[in-house]
């Protein structure tokens, strides 16, 4: 969400990594992806999905309700879920195309760079990797393994 509204976080354009880095973690709501489940799906539909046990090996949950049919996934599994989403959808031979990639993007090469030297502070990395949101979609393994890659204590 950073990189797809650069504008309002990177107001002029000779910024450096460094810079945006520090925007990004000064400026960016950190908490918008931690709430987004209970501030935005939950308002809208009226189902608290934390209610529900995600399957975190196979990536995705099937929710049933009186009015929702729900396929709720982790993105990192979506090239993995074709034949799911195709029998969710009731739709044979179902194909999924990419689009919307960052590698598209205006931006693709500031992203690169910004991902390639980044890291999040422990108070930030704790914040979002103990949120609730965080272990209902990812195992302990996997949370960890987030901690010992991308954070600098």
């Amino acid at each position: 969400m950073f990189f797809q509204a650069l504008n309002h976080y990177k107001p002029k354009d000779n910024l450096t990594i460094k810079q945006l880095e520090t925007n990004f973690l000064k400026d960016f709501p950190h908490n918008t992806s931690i709430n987004w489940f209970k501030k935005e799906f939950e308002y809208v539909t009226g189902i608290d999905i934390f209610e529900y046990n995600f399957n975190k090996k196979n990536g995705y949950k099937i929710i049933y309700t009186d009015d929702f049919d729900i396929f709720l996934f982790r993105t990192d599994f979506l090239d993995h879920l074709e034949d799911e989403i195709g029998d969710f959808l009731e739709i044979e031979n179902y194909k999924l195309i990419k689009s919307n990639l960052s590698s598209n993007k205006p931006y693709s090469h500031l992203y690169k760079e910004f991902k390639k030297d980044f890291y999040i502070d422990k108070d930030l990395a704790n914040n979002i990797y103990n949120s609730k949101t965080a272990n209902y979609f990812f195992t302990t393994a996997e949370i960890n393994e987030f901690k010992n890659n991308k954070t600098q204590y």
